[in-house]
């Protein structure tokens, strides 16, 4: 057995130097700030989407009330309710008319809690396009008795800086 002389040793390399050590720190560093944005993303996203359902759910739940109420179903076209009918919330009850201005005006209450600048409306519209307007200008296009009622609800979307997102509901 013959041992290697002192000019063929073998050198081994014992741990990492300091720039392996900052190129691997900076490419953590981007996959961390990469999934940062991804997490965010997606929370904006399910925000939305969040939003969607609740003004889905919120406008079937008018449409629901207002088919109960078939006899009223002209009064509930964008009425102006200035304040909840009291007596509908006792128990001696209340008139059709007077539970249109209570199931609207609690339905709008509802809107404002539920969806950041919530809004909505019940209209005739004979437009069936996905263009439903903002609360300032509503666009029902339509008075006849062949037009169908609709609920229309917008709020301030939180993903495109503040620019309303609608939902409509044919009753």
């Amino acid at each position: 057995m013959t041992l290697p002389s002192n000019n063929a040793l073998v050198v081994h390399q014992q741990g990492i130097s300091l720039i392996e050590l900052m190129v691997s720190i900076a490419i953590f560093a981007v996959g961390m700030l990469a999934l940062l944005g991804l997490l965010s993303n997606s929370m904006v996203l399910t925000q939305s989407a969040n939003h969607s359902s609740v003004a889905s759910a919120m406008a079937y739940a008018l449409a629901d009330n207002i088919r109960a109420n078939p006899s009223q179903i002209a009064a509930y076209n964008d009425p102006a309710v200035s304040a909840i009918e009291a007596a509908c919330l006792t128990t001696a009850g209340c008139t059709k008319a007077q539970m249109v201005n209570a199931e609207y005006g609690m339905w709008q209450e509802r809107l404002a809690e539920a969806l950041p600048g919530g809004e909505g409306v019940v209209c005739r519209d004979s437009v069936t396009s996905s263009n439903d307007g903002t609360p300032d200008d509503w666009m029902c296009a339509g008075s006849a008795t062949n037009t169908a009622y609709v609920v229309k609800i917008c709020w301030k979307n939180t993903m495109n800086a503040g620019a309303w997102s609608c939902y409509r509901a044919t009753i």
